[in-house]
């Protein structure tokens, strides 16, 4: 990143590359809009819908949803006052995603003024990313905040080069907007204020006033965001002060998160294998090392500005949410690779620029290999059978269900989830299992017996081990019984000996089953019928 004091910022970025930036903006909306209905929503998009289709004052109480700011969900608020397909629901994030690639264009261009081709290579990494892909057709805020945080190192670099007002204010918008979307953009966005802050004390009296012009952006960014702030720790003061920390420890998983935030999901046992663990750090090692050698043998001060931004940026990415994770999550859990999503966008872009200096009887076989791994993973994840099929249990319970039926679901949250859009005539009862004793969920936490789903909310439950009391206190008069259950595949979703045996001293057997893993759904009846 050449920190020039003026220039044509505007035609460096813009000039050439047309043709590819057009075919890459193709592809990746190909890829991105093609099968957007394949699958129901999953669990936590069904959250995000349920949430954003509240009263704007529920929308902004932190109790909604304490662990996400409402940005997106206000978003999508607006964007499910024209429909409520799931279709059109996930074409916000898909739009998200597709935008995301003319702006790495631009990002690249603007770092590497000098070096456009790089910006073919990187266009071409994040259109067919398949875990940028993947989250272009997921409703969660992944594919949004990237933008976000994409959008507001761009707006860094043309501020930092133009020094214009109207830039020093978008930029503190687009940091705020970032904020409001994910908590964990405060991870990336550090990097950017503290590269600006040693930008400016390298540069000296000559970027004094740029200097200032940054801090009172920044600044600017932090007011925009103190309304949040305020709500979080007034109205949200409870749910804030209940997290629980734990003793701080350190594991693998971020060694293990890489493959995922190049190759996606598919073919995970393959890709979090010892060798698949192996071949992608190895790859990336490998970029490193030729990029940092080329930059070594052309001295180009302002090109090493930009790959040290962007390797702070995915580092931060990676390595704060995970330290977050740690004091926050008991030691032994397993953090979903979701969380370090806001570093894809700088790993592609220093593996992009890495490429593109290749010479180009390399550059072009590389470029090619990636796009068939690329290919093979986004085949073999649409083709992938549907996990946590909500929309075919629930389309099953309302096609066969009769009066006096109930339904009996553990766990009943993540079923009131799914019944708030895949709706059942009939309300969801019970509560979810805990693992105690030779029974993997050997003991049970009840919702009340005329609970309803109002997300997060209202989740107490209690915990109780009197099977048959309970099951009786919500089945009274129940002609017959839709049972949901786990197959014990997923630890989310257990599956209880305990609980069975109970509806059978009751009277109650099964009569027919539906499996969709992790789901188990069976229709209980009384023994005469």
């Amino acid at each position: 990143m050449k920190l020039q004091q003026s220039g044509p910022i505007y035609t460096s970025v813009f000039r050439g590359g047309y043709l590819w930036l057009a075919g890459s903006v193709v592809l990746g909306a190909l890829l991105r809009l093609v099968g957007l209905d394949r699958q129901g929503f999953w669990t936590d998009e069904l959250y995000v819908v349920w949430e954003a289709r509240q009263p704007l004052p529920v929308i902004f109480d932190p109790r909604l949803h304490v662990q996400h700011p409402p940005g997106y969900r206000l978003a999508l608020h607006s964007w499910l006052g024209l429909g409520l397909g799931e279709t059109w629901i996930r074409l916000l994030p898909a739009l998200a995603g597709i935008l995301l690639i003319p702006v790495a264009w631009m990002l690249v261009r603007a770092l590497w003024p000098s070096h456009p081709g790089a910006a073919g290579s990187v266009t071409l990494l994040v259109a067919t990313s398949p875990f940028l892909v993947h989250y272009s057709q997921d409703v969660t805020t992944y594919s949004w905040t990237m933008l976000w945080v994409t959008i507001s190192v761009l707006l860094l670099v043309y501020a930092w080069r133009i020094d214009s007002r109207w830039l020093w204010a978008a930029w503190a918008i687009s940091m705020a907007g970032a904020l409001y979307s994910h908590y964990f953009s405060i991870f990336p966005l550090a990097v950017e204020g503290a590269a600006t802050l040693a930008l400016g004390i390298v540069g000296g009296r000559a970027v004094r006033g740029r200097l200032v012009r940054a801090v009172f952006a920044m600044l600017g960014a932090v007011v925009l965001y103190i309304p949040w702030l305020w709500t979080l720790m007034t109205t949200g003061r409870d749910v804030v002060g209940a997290t629980y920390l734990f003793p701080a420890s350190l594991d693998t998983q971020p060694v293990r998160w890489l493959p995922s935030l190049l190759m996606g999901y598919a073919h995970g046992a393959f890709w979090q294998s010892p060798a698949g663990v192996w071949a992608a750090w190895l790859v990336l090692c490998l970029a490193g090392a030729w990029g940092v050698w080329r930059l070594a043998r052309k001295r180009a001060v302002g090109a090493r500005t930009g790959v040290a931004l962007a390797l702070a940026w995915g580092v931060a990415a990676i390595v704060g949410p995970y330290l977050f994770l740690r004091i926050t999550t008991p030691p032994n859990d397993v953090d979903p690779v979701r969380f370090a999503a806001l570093a894809v966008p700088a790993l592609l872009l220093g593996l992009g620029a890495a490429i593109s200096t290749l010479p180009a009887p390399v550059r072009v076989p590389v470029l090619a290999a990636w796009l068939v791994m690329a290919g093979v993973q986004w085949q073999a994840e649409y083709t992938s059978p549907t996990t946590q099929d909500w929309r075919g249990v629930m389309g099953a319970v309302a096609a066969r269900s009769q009066p006096g039926d109930v339904m009996l679901a553990f766990p009943a949250f993540h079923a009131g989830a799914a019944a708030a859009y895949y709706s059942v005539p009939m309300p969801v009862r019970g509560g979810w299992f805990v693992g105690e004793g030779s029974d993997p969920a050997g003991a049970a936490y009840w919702f009340h017996p005329g609970w309803q789903w109002r997300g997060f909310l209202d989740p107490v439950a209690r915990r109780s081990t009197d099977w048959s009391g309970e099951l009786q206190a919500r089945t009274t008069d129940a002609r017959r019984i839709w049972y949901l259950a786990g197959d014990g595949v997923d630890g989310t979703y257990p599956t209880s000996i305990a609980a069975e045996q109970a509806l059978a001293s009751t009277g109650w057997r099964s009569a027919q089953e539906w499996r969709a893993s992790p789901l188990v759904l069976k229709l209980y009846v009384k023994g005469g019928q």
